[in-house]
Order: C-alpha cells, then structure tokens, then sequence
C-alpha cells in the first residue's frame, strides 16, 4: 500500500464535489474526503482508483465493486451515491461516517459480541446472493459512531477484489487467508466458498480480543509458499490469555482446517453467544445463589415456624393440663359437693318422709281416739219426729236469722211475752225443761208438727203403737234416703270408715317407711350422710306405734 496521494486539497470531482483532505489510500485506491458543492454541510468519502481504465475490459472491471455493492442492501454494507471518472480513473461517492477501523483497536468480549454479530450478518447476506468478500481483515472494518446509538455500527469496506460464485481471482491478504486459499495459491479453488470469510472474520475476532498474537507476515517469496503452506496444513493456535481459555473450543470449530467442520456466517453469529458465558454463567451463579439464598431463608423460616409451633404445641399441651387439672379439680370438687348437696337433699327428704309418716301416724291416732258426735235434737224427739226430722232436709234459715245467730246471743230479739201459764194439774206429766221445750217447739214449729197444748197424752199402748209404727217408716225412710251430709252415721258405717281410715295411715305409713329405707340405702352408698335420718325413723316409729284398731 502507498501513502502518496494523487489530488490536492479544492480539487473538483465530477461536477458535484470538492476535495477536501486525503484520509487513507490502499492497493487499489485513495480515500479522500470531499464537500458537497450543490447541498451545504453534505460530506462524503470519495474512493479514486490508482490505475486508469483505457480499454472497455478495463472499464468494465472497475464497474465490479459498484456492481458488487449495489447487489446487497444491508446495514453492515457500504452504499455508492454517485460515480464517475477522473482522468480515465473511476471515483465513487460513499456516505461520511465517524470513527476507525479495528486495526488499531482492542475490543473486550462484551464490546465484540454486537460488533461481529451485525459484521457476520453482513457476511451472510453477501453470501446470500452469492458474493465473496475475499479480503475481511480489521483494515475493512469500519467502526461508525451513530448519534442515538449508544452501540458501534461496523461496516464492511473494501469490495474491490470481492468475486461472485464461479468467478476464479485469487486476492487477499496472507494472514488471513483460509486454508483451504492458501492451498490452492496462486490459482484460486472453484470449490472455495463463503466458509473461507468465515475463517477470516474469525481470526479477525482473536486479533482484537489478544492484540499481537497474528504471525509476523513474510518478507521473501521462500517465506511466503512456507508461510501459505503451513496455513494449509496446520491449525491456528487459539487464544493463550487466561480469560480467553474457555473460547479454545469455539475457535478450534471457527478456524478448522477442513471448511465442512466451520459454520456458516448465520451460525457464527449465533455462535457468538459463548462470548459472554461467563457472565451467564456468573449471573446464573447468582441467581442460583439468590435461589438457595431464599429456599434457606424459607427453610430456615419454616424450622423456626416448626419450632414455633412444636414450642406453641408443647405450651399448649401443658397448658392444656393445666386447664384438664383445674378443670378436673373443679369438676371433682363440683362432684364433691353435688355428692354433698345429694347427701344433704337426701337426708332432707328421708326426714321429710319420716316427718310425714309420723304426722300420718299421729293423724290416725287422732281419728282413732276422736269422740262420737250425737245429735241432741233428734235424740230428744219421739220416734216419729225423729223420723221426720231424718227425713226431711232441714229448711234453709231466713238470712236475717242466720245473720242474727252469728252475730251472738246479746243481739237475739227477746221472745214475745204470753199470758203467763197455768200450773199443771195434780196427776199430769211434769213440765220439761225450758230450754228443752224450747227447742222441742222450735224443731216441732219449723216441722209444721206442733200439737195444741190441750191435747191430751196419749196412752201407752197408743205410744207403743205408734213408736213402733214411727220404727218401721224411720227404717223405710233411712232405706230409701241417701246420707246426708252432718247427720250422724250408722255405727256400721262408721266402723268401716274408721278402717278406711286406718288403712290409708297404715298404706301411707308403710310408703314412709319404704322412703326411708331406699334413703337410707341411697346415703350409705354414697359415703355418708345417712346418719341423720335415724332419728327422724326412731320418732315415726314411736310415734306410729299406738296405731292399733281400737273397738268398736
């Protein structure tokens, strides 16, 4: 390559353009930078070629890199804007980018993997359409800064020597030739593909992450055909830095010497993610730490929860006997004095029943010794008076009468004053007493039976007639009459109902007695509390022994 440039600083080109200032010249042309005459602040690169074209081959194999680059629209691929011809030499017109090719830089693994990834994809739509660049090495690999990309955008340079499929030109440099091109030297392979860029781009890429390790380019033509023949035959070495060691696999497949063990320029750009393994493989590490860091705070959490509740559990448990204790307790100490209280109710009711039996005892006893009541009336009537009086129901007293008996014998009206009487004659029947009479005329007033006071008495056979006819209608009457409620029983019926009576007191008594002993029974199988009864027992025993019948 020479450094000595042809036009001079205000030099026209074509009728558009400016030269202003010389920035990089190769083998097969100048770069310059130019003004846009016809649009203000429009800067571009101008490429002028050394050799002029003076026949139509000539010009026709300078049209090859225009015709190249118009093939293929991508990013990572240089555009023409114009051409033209300068003195018999083709010049075209590219866009103006700011920045520097990688020959003089050194890229980390994080600042390569973007790069080389849009370079192989610029590699793969050239091989898409059937073009070999031929020439890849860091020199064609321009590396733009884009105002709003924080990223560098690189760009493919230099297709001058590039061939189509089937096109036989052999060109490049020898250090980045592949070994199947460096075989086949001088005259090109039909068989070498796109897989020879590959290899290319691949060196290019250890040239950048391990600056210096590319093998000195020979000087002599013995040193080139030795150079080019152990291209041929022998690998690469792959990287020999410490942080670079783990890419020793992926380079031995990049630089291979057979082409069918290298991946195509797709493939190589997805391979491209073993470039940042180690951080995968760091953040991965993290995430599994996090992760163990959280399943440990979560186990740790859930043994202090087991803990915590194996501890609740044990509290709970012994707080739960507590509570059984207590509660067990209480319920004994209830039972103890329901047990008590049963007792005590028990003995309550036994001295009840004992007081009971004794009442009924002393009740029969009462009936048994109680005096015959007699009706005084009726035994001082005759036998027919009597008869009626039995008879017939006695008639309801006037209210005002019945008033003025209760209320005393000082409140009575006195009785009406008669005639005073005469003194019974000599060989009559002696007067009855007052009051007797009295109550004889009042019970013969109220019968409506009252004999005229000059009646005279009648005999005895007469008396005896009539008593005993008096007898037969008091017993007709006392047949056919239901009792009457305050008349005075037969003595038969009186008899038997002084038994009745006896055999309630006896039945009653015998119940008491019956109470008493299950009580009894009850409190002794209950631990106590029977010995009160006894005696309560002794007195309704005593007190219901003068039960017996007495005599009619």
């Amino acid at each position: 390559m020479s450094d000595a440039y042809t036009l001079a600083a205000g030099t026209p080109i074509g009728q558009r353009f400016l030269i202003d200032a010389p920035v990089g010249a190769g083998a097969q042309g100048e770069v310059y930078r130019a003004q846009d005459r016809n649009v203000r602040g429009h800067r571009v690169a101008i490429k002028l070629m050394r050799h002029p074209a003076r026949t139509e081959d000539q010009r026709t194999a300078a049209m090859r890199e225009l015709e190249l680059l118009s093939a293929v629209h991508h990013p990572s691929v240089l555009h023409f804007l114009d051409y033209g011809w300068h003195e018999g030499r083709l010049w075209f017109a590219m866009p103006w980018l700011e920045g520097e090719t990688l020959e003089e830089m050194v890229l980390s693994r994080q600042e390569a993997k973007p790069v080389f990834e849009k370079l192989a994809a610029g590699l793969a739509a050239l091989h898409a359409v059937g073009i070999r660049h031929q020439d890849l090495k860091p020199a064609n690999v321009f590396l733009s800064t884009v105002t709003g990309y924080d990223e560098l955008q690189p760009q493919l340079l230099d297709l001058g020597v590039a061939v189509r499929s089937g096109e036989l030109m052999a060109a490049g440099s020898l250090a980045y030739f592949a070994p199947e091109v460096a075989g086949s030297w001088p005259m090109p392979d039909p068989t070498v593909d796109g897989k020879a860029d590959v290899f290319a781009l691949a060196l290019t890429l250890r040239e950048v992450l391990e600056p210096g390790t590319m093998p000195e380019l020979p000087e002599s033509q013995d040193d080139v055909q030795a150079f080019l023949e152990r291209r041929a035959t022998e690998l690469v070495s792959p990287p020999r830095g410490r942080s670079l060691r783990y890419l020793r696999k992926s380079f031995a497949r990049w630089l291979a010497i057979d082409p069918a063990q290298r991946p195509t320029a797709d493939e190589f750009r997805r391979e491209l993610d073993v470039l940042l393994q180690p951080e995968r493989r760091r953040r991965r590490a993290l995430w599994i730490l996090f992760v163990a860091s959280v399943v440990a705070a979560v186990a740790t959490w859930g043994v202090f929860q087991l803990m915590k509740a194996r501890t609740f559990e044990s509290a709970s448990v012994e707080l739960s006997g507590q509570v059984a204790g207590r509660a067990s307790a209480s319920l004994t100490r209830r039972r103890t004095r329901r047990k008590s209280l049963g007792v005590a109710a028990l003995d309550e009711e036994a001295a009840e029943a004992k007081r009971r039996a004794a009442a009924a005892a002393d009740e029969a006893v009462r009936r048994s010794r109680r005096p015959r009541r007699r009706n005084a009336v009726g035994a001082s009537l005759p036998a027919p008076l009597r008869m009626r009086v039995a008879c017939e129901p006695r008639p309801k007293r006037p209210q005002r009468e019945r008033r003025l008996r209760k209320s005393g014998p000082s409140s009575r009206p006195a009785p009406p004053r008669g005639p005073p009487r005469r003194p019974p004659a000599s060989g009559t029947r002696p007067r009855r007493r007052a009051g007797e009479a009295g109550r004889t005329r009042r019970t013969r007033a109220r019968l409506g039976t009252a004999r005229p006071s000059s009646a005279t008495p009648r005999a005895s056979s007469a008396r005896g007639g009539a008593g005993r006819t008096a007898g037969a209608r008091w017993r007709s009457c006392r047949a056919r009459r239901p009792p009457q409620r305050g008349g005075r029983p037969s003595p038969t019926r009186a008899r038997t109902a002084l038994q009745n009576d006896l055999s309630a007191a006896r039945s009653e008594l015998a119940a008491a007695r019956a109470t008493i002993a299950r009580l009894e029974a009850q409190a002794s199988r209950g631990g106590g509390g029977g010995g009160g009864g006894g005696g309560a027992g002794a007195a309704a025993t005593r007190g219901g022994g003068p039960t017996a019948t007495p005599a009619p």
